[in-house]
């Protein structure tokens, strides 16, 4: 993708207080004119959905400790298994 094209794709991404609005707009139009413009809020709803589904799975595993800092990720007993199959190898 080009520099231009990145851009115009930037400008039409949809951030979250769009979608909040537009999800509002959407439940008042079912509220007032009925199901037939249900499709369009459950759409709006869906993305918002994913979106904070994505960003809580992502935050699991960006908030573990670093696994080479002593104490992270890797217990000590892994760590120390792996290092006697190590010796055991040479």
């Amino acid at each position: 993708m080009n520099a231009m094209a990145q851009d115009d794709f930037k400008k039409a991404a949809l951030n979250l207080d769009r979608l909040y609005k537009a999800a509002a707009i959407a439940a008042e139009l079912v509220t007032r004119f009925g199901d037939d413009y249900w499709p369009v809020f459950e759409r709006i709803d869906r993305e918002l959905e994913a979106r904070r589904s994505r960003k809580s799975r992502l935050e699991k595993f960006t908030n573990w400790p670093d696994p080479r800092e002593p104490g992270g990720m890797v217990s000590n007993d892994l760590r120390d298994e792996g290092t006697d199959r190590a010796r055991r190898r040479r």
